[in-house]
């Protein structure tokens, strides 16, 4: 498991007993690539949205060729 950032609460080192010190920042940034028409991108998600493992993102979308014989 990576760690993005560890994020300090407090520029000092005295600190009251169940006082947060800090906190770990998990995450990441992923880009996608797709030639035009070749999938369905999820209607639900949003510009900088938050997504889980296994969340589908798009559908392929199939062709179907019809050839002249």
């Amino acid at each position: 498991m990576w760690v993005h950032t560890i994020q300090l609460s407090h520029s000092t080192s005295h600190l009251k007993k169940g006082e947060e010190v800090g906190f770990f920042n998990f995450g990441s940034t992923v880009v996608l690539l797709f030639e035009k028409r070749k999938v369905s991108l999820n209607e639900k998600l949003k510009r900088e949205s938050f997504i889980r493992v296994g969340e589908p993102l798009a559908n392929k979308i199939d062709v179907k060729f019809h050839t002249s014989v």
